[in-house]
């Protein structure tokens, strides 16, 4: 028993990308070597403006759950990550939020969740500032 459930049948492996630009939906079994499902921002919605929006997180959600009902899925683990590392924001997007909302408005069992944004640490010196003459 893992996090309040128990595992039973076959577990997948839910890893979300979600950036200011673009929200992505990945499922892989637990040895993360089979993709059984993939689904972006950009195929639930039209406008490109949309793509990391929640109302795009809650529809692919609403896809993925159906084919891992199909094909008999019992749970997922969640992995979250953010664009991270020097230049990106140190957190998820607003999309990730909305999609594990919908996971459990869904009534899809989810084993642990676990965030895997970069964080920098030392790295290259940033550029100096130009002193006005």
């Amino acid at each position: 028993m893992i996090g309040g459930v128990e595992k039973k049948g076959l577990w997948g492996v839910l890893h979300i990308y979600s950036s200011p630009n673009n929200a992505i939906y990945q499922v892989t079994d637990l040895s993360n070597s089979e993709t059984i499902v993939t689904k972006y921002g950009k195929q639930m919605v039209t406008a490109d403006k949309d793509k990391p929006t929640p109302y795009a997180a809650m529809k692919a959600m609403g896809k993925i759950v159906e084919v891992l009902r199909e094909k008999g899925i019992a749970g997922v683990d969640v992995v979250v990550r953010g664009p991270g590392g020097h230049t990106g924001p140190w957190f998820p997007g607003k999309a990730a939020q909305a999609a594990i909302k919908q996971l459990v408005r869904l009534n899809f069992p989810i084993g642990k969740i676990s965030d895997n944004t970069p964080i920098a640490h030392g790295g290259c010196t940033p550029k100096k500032t130009k002193r006005k003459k």
